[in-house]
């Protein structure tokens, strides 16, 4: 079987990346939790110490914007009313500030990077798994499905869906909607059926999740995932 011709040039890129761009793109992962936690970090200590009374402080002094000014009155007012519904859509523009302003432009720097940028962004979210019970990876959500001729030798047409992704998670538009159609919901799914499990995931050892996510302890997850996800549907 032949992989259409982008996966198939996005599989040699890889394969012949050096250390030193390994490297590159490593550090920059780091750097964009780094910036999430410069963001974010100010805001929930200024909540906590003084309520949404700081952080219209922090809104005056243009520290925030007005849509994360009124995120965190949501989240006030959903904590005040015993409103899961309003604590989600406040944490939820907190994420979209997040993935779409904080760290967006590396996404894109990380794309753009010379030969391999395009490969590498490619080959996460190939294999990227978020670390939330339930939630799935990118192509398990919107796989690479293409279609084969065979009217040559039988009627009808076949798709072959792959374990590969119709999306890059460096793309805002594909990276927010793999967010909202499925890590969110599995991680609000979380929130309201198994509060003690969140509390855990998120209270634990932040070392110890990036070492859970390397690819090298995924590895017979990801290789699993490779050789059995793929589907073939003929329609006559």
């Amino acid at each position: 079987m032949v992989l259409p011709d982008q996966i198939e040039g996005m599989t040699r890129a890889i394969a012949g990346m050096s250390d030193e761009e390994l490297a590159y793109y490593e550090q920059k992962f780091l750097s964009m939790q780094k910036e999430i936690f410069e963001d974010q970090a100010p805001m929930h200590e200024a909540y906590l110490h003084g309520g949404t009374a700081e952080i219209d402080r922090m809104q005056r002094a243009v520290l925030i914007d007005d849509k994360t000014q009124v995120a965190w009155h949501q989240i006030d007012s959903g904590v005040e009313q015993h409103s899961p519904q309003l604590v989600a859509e406040g944490n939820k523009q907190l994420l979209q500030r997040e993935q779409l302003e904080i760290i967006d432009d590396d996404y894109d720097e990380m794309r753009s990077h010379p030969v391999t940028g395009e490969a590498m962004t490619w080959i996460l979210t190939t294999v990227g798994t978020p670390s939330i019970p339930e939630a799935q990876a990118y192509p398990e959500v919107f796989p690479t499905e293409f279609s084969v001729d065979n009217s040559r030798y039988i009627p009808g047409e076949t798709t072959i869906e792959t374990p590969f992704p119709d999306g890059n998670i460096a793309d805002r538009h594909d990276r927010w909607k793999l967010i909202t159609e499925d890590t969110l919901p599995a991680y609000q799914e979380l929130l309201a059926s198994n509060p003690e499990v969140a509390r855990q995931i998120i209270g634990s050892d932040f070392d110890s999740r990036i070492e859970d996510q390397r690819l090298s302890n995924r590895s017979g997850q990801v290789i699993d995932r490779m050789i059995n996800d793929w589907k073939v549907e003929h329609q006559w």
